[in-house]
């Protein structure tokens, strides 16, 4: 659980699932926000070594490791950039959607609530959610900040045209692979394929790990094509 106030949403934008700063931890935003150092996350990227070493048990080396801990993560991916700033109901997984479908922060902030509800796996609840956030001027406020500071989202690597076996394909992964789901999902959407968190009528394809669970039954249920992770790996041109 998310803790609120300044506190809690520093805390979350460098978290790892966001921005996934090393040594921005709790304590060290403590001192800062006590200190009246920073208000917002964005703060922290304008923090000058004197100011740090200023702080508690902070000394030299470790103030610049601070500083350079935040430059290193200036350049996220847009999905992390977009989890980062704690849209309620956003998390990990729709971060991943809404940077598929828009594509930059710019237009998903300018998206409107229409356009977001007809966004997959998304609806109008979560909708409604974020178009209420981008409308805040605290958050226009929080943005224009981070523009400032050097924070922008890295391009999205270039998908070939041809795309590849699971290019126009909904996948969805379950049960215990021998790698990351985040990695097995990014190979999907590399190939301009679609990876899911439900099964329906529409998935082209479920790959059952170890202990698949529920979604395995659906996928028979619904004569959904099964893939072992193996048969997955080698349509992908996966070695190993």
């Amino acid at each position: 659980m998310r803790r609120g106030g300044d506190l809690g949403r520093i805390e979350h934008f460098f978290s790892r699932g966001a921005l996934n700063a090393d040594g921005i931890g709790p304590a060290l935003i403590a001192q800062l926000v006590a200190k009246k150092l920073v208000r917002d996350p964005a703060d922290l990227f304008f923090l000058t070594k004197d100011q740090l070493l200023g702080l508690e048990r902070l000394g030299d080396k470790s103030a610049q490791n601070v500083l350079d801990s935040l430059e290193s993560v200036k350049h996220p991916t847009l999905a992390r950039l977009i989890y980062a700033l704690g849209i309620r109901h956003v998390g990990e997984h729709v971060a991943e959607v809404l940077a598929e479908r828009f594509g930059s922060l710019d237009k998903l902030a300018e998206a409107s609530e229409e356009e977001l509800a007809e966004t997959p796996e998304v609806g109008p609840k979560i909708a409604a959610s974020i178009a209420a956030f981008f409308r805040q001027e605290q958050t226009k406020k929080l943005l224009e900040k981070l523009r400032r500071a050097g924070v922008q989202p890295e391009a999205p690597a270039a998908r070939t045209a041809a795309g590849g076996p699971f290019a126009g394909k909904t996948v969805v992964f379950t049960g215990a692979l021998s790698m990351p789901r985040a990695e097995a999902e990014q190979i999907v959407k590399a190939q301009r394929g679609r990876a899911a968190s439900s099964v329906s009528k529409r998935t082209d394809y479920v790959v059952v790990g170890e202990n698949p669970g529920s979604k395995y039954e659906r996928a028979r249920e619904l004569g959904v094509a099964v893939l072992t992770e193996e048969e997955f790996r080698r349509m992908a041109g996966i070695e190993g």
